[in-house]
Parts: structure tokens; sequence; C-alpha cells
């Protein structure tokens, strides 16, 4: 099991090494996204550049914000997580898993930066909502993700399910990801790197490909706000 210190030192002592390759990720990911995309059931309209580009930030808007359905997960608390929690709200979806070395702790401190920097108000029922959705059922269990995503923050919420369950969202959101040697419990996980921002209603408006930092999740948060 990954303890809380040894998240702490998945993000503060990362070996740097690693993070050249973490940098050629968005050529790679963006080629899954499209692939994704495009593999995904329906006849939906192609991403576009936002009409007023957001400095800093490599956001992609749907031409039509997208509906989503049809999926039944768990949330790190027990509770059902289905379509209807994405509704009065903007919604961060990242995909990744609790053993990634590198990806994951980097996506979720950024997103704890933003927060921090939002301030956001856990009080507040209309807050934006973080959500860290493991594609790896078999090693993350509902405890493990409760302790991996609240130690970034306290009101970040992990999700995961049965893969039939987990496909039929990543299909929906252009998300892809693969198992790499998998023997035993000791495995490397390959996954698409992109937040998925989901509108208030339930829809899938945009996507913010990396390199992104706090910055950039925050004015593309802000921009988004401002849409009809």
């Amino acid at each position: 099991m990954v303890s809380v210190a040894a998240i702490g030192d998945n993000v503060r002592m990362m070996d740097v090494r690693r993070l050249p390759f973490f940098l050629l990720l968005p050529g790679l990911l963006l080629i899954g996204f499209g692939i994704g995309y495009l593999a995904s059931d329906g006849d939906d309209a192609p991403p576009r550049a936002p009409a007023m580009p957001v400095p800093g930030a490599n956001l992609v808007l749907l031409e039509t914000p997208r509906p989503v359905s049809g999926f039944r997960l768990k949330r790190h608390d027990g509770q059902p997580f289905t379509p209807a929690g994405f509704q009065g709200h903007w919604n961060v979806l990242f995909f990744g898993y609790t053993h990634c070395p590198d990806v994951c702790p980097l996506a979720l401190q950024t997103l704890r930066l933003a927060w921090q920097q939002l301030a956001v108000d856990t009080a507040d029922p209309h807050r934006p909502r973080a959500w860290f959705v493991s594609v790896d059922p078999d090693r993350d269990s509902l405890a493990l993700l409760e302790q991996y995503v609240t130690y970034f923050h306290a009101d970040f919420t992990g999700v995961t399910g049965p893969a039939d369950e987990i496909d039929k969202l990543t299909r929906q959101l252009g998300i892809v990801y693969g198992f790499e040697d998998r023997d035993g419990d000791d495995y490397t996980v390959n996954h698409s790197a992109q937040m998925v921002f989901i509108d208030p209603q339930g829809r899938m408006a945009a996507v913010l490909s990396p390199p992104y930092d706090a910055d950039a999740v925050i004015r593309s948060l802000r921009y988004l706000q401002t849409l009809p």
C-alpha cells in the first residue's frame, strides 16, 4: 500500500531524470486523445481552439459541449459516482493511478496549487470539483484512493470501479490507457495526461493538454465560467 509519507516523497523527491520524458508526453498524448476521441461513439463536432485564446493554456474547446452519460463508478467515500455528480458546478477530471511515479502526482500537485490560489470555498455547493479517476481498480481500493487524493487536497475526490464502467467514461472523453508488462502487482499503466473539463450541465466542454501549471488551470476555469 502507498503510504502518505511515500506520496509526499513522490512529489518532493521526484527523480529529475524522468522529467524530460514527461516533457515529451504532450505530443504523444495529444495523438492518444485524437485517437480516443475519433474512436468514441457518436457523430460529435471536433475540438476547436477557444474563440478568445487563453494565454499560457493549451486549452481546446468542443464545438458543441458533449453530454456524458451511462457510467456508474464509486467515489472514495463509497458513494455512487454517476453523471449526476457533474451537475451544478464545473468539474476537472484527471485519469491515472496511485502507483504512478511521476505524471499523476505532478498533475495533482498542479491542481492543489490551483485550488489554493482559487481559494475554493469547500462549503459552496457550486464550487468547481476535482476528480481523480483511477484506471487501475485492481490495486486502487477506495481506501487507498482516499488516502492518495486527500493528501493533495481535502476537497479532491478519488473515483474508480469495474473496468467496463471506467471504459464507458474514458471512451466518451477520448481518454486512453493501457497496462505495460502486467505480471503480478508491479506494473505500469500508460495513460493520457489531459485534464478534462465537464460543465455544470454534465457535458464535456474542453480539454487542457500538458505542459500545464496551476496558472493554466486557473485561467482555463475562469475562461470556461464566462461561457454561456
